[in-house]
């Protein structure tokens, strides 16, 4: 009956790992420097050329004209690493859902560009420019992102950075490791348990990155970022992290082995 049910808790600490491994590499995806480093790497210029000539941007230049700024200047500033950082903080802020707070990263925004790129315009302006900016960017949420796909995809950023559900998942992890040890402490054999979670766990962590790898590659086809040089890091981080597990499932079957030998060197009888 014990051997049952470290078998049904060997699983369930399996699940409850795996939970814990997906989690964490979301965060680590949904994390605002992770947001920063997406847009970095997106070619913004061919981004802004689509978005113009669609119209979209209309508003921006007409926006411009009232401070005497040329549509050039505009498709510059546009395109400028303070615009990509700003694109950043907007992105994060929509799957955070702190969108309405975006004044600071509006404020920051303006000055630095109007301070690189010699835009001179009043304190007036500036404040005015930014109300707009918001408004644009409230909008365009409203109109692109408040669809029922984008409240899923907010629901599941809420579900995986909460902390709670993070912190249960570990806690639930170390009863059920405890559990397998109170059960076979007797025929001290509880670690050949953690040698097939790790084991199985290994096998997971490759093939998850793997497959992850091959649907980052498909998506690259799609838009203009190379999302595996992207996310190169992380996917390393995956290999890596099965290799781990590998070789620590290897130290737990040889550490099995040899606690079963009683110092004369018999083998302990496992009835």
């Amino acid at each position: 009956m014990k051997k049952v049910i470290s078998i049904f808790l060997t699983i369930i600490m399996f699940f409850t790992a795996m939970e814990i491994i997906i989690t964490y590499s979301l965060r680590s995806i949904l994390a605002s420097d992770a947001m920063q480093k997406l847009i970095k790497e997106t070619n913004v210029t061919e981004i802004v050329e689509e978005v113009k000539e669609s119209g979209d941007l209309d508003f921006v230049y007409d926006e411009a004209q009232k401070y005497g700024v040329s549509e050039e200047k505009v498709d510059e500033v546009l395109a400028s690493d303070e615009a990509k950082e700003y694109y950043g903080a907007i992105l994060q802020k929509y799957l955070d859902g702190t969108d309405t707070t975006l004044d600071a990263d509006t404020q920051k925004f303006i000055e630095e560009a109007t301070e690189k790129y010699n835009i001179d315009i009043t304190e007036e302006q500036k404040e005015e420019l930014k109300n707009n900016i918001n408004e644009a960017v409230i909008v365009n949420k409203k109109e692109v992102v408040h669809n029922d796909l984008a409240n899923n995809i907010n629901k599941y950023t809420s579900f995986v950075k909460n902390n709670a559900i993070f912190i249960i998942a570990i806690v639930s992890l170390l009863v059920q490791i405890l559990l397998i040890v109170i059960l076979n402490i007797k025929k001290q054999n509880f670690v050949s348990y953690f040698g097939v979670c790790l084991l199985l766990l290994a096998i997971f962590t490759a093939l998850f990155t793997f497959g992850l790898q091959i649907i980052l590659a498909i998506l690259n086809q799609d838009i203009s970022i190379n999302l595996v040089k992207l996310f190169g890091s992380m996917l390393q981080k995956g290999y890596i992290l099965s290799l781990i597990l590998f070789v620590l499932m290897i130290i737990c079957f040889i550490i099995n082995k040899n606690i079963k030998v009683n110092p004369k060197g018999k083998v302990i009888n496992e009835d």
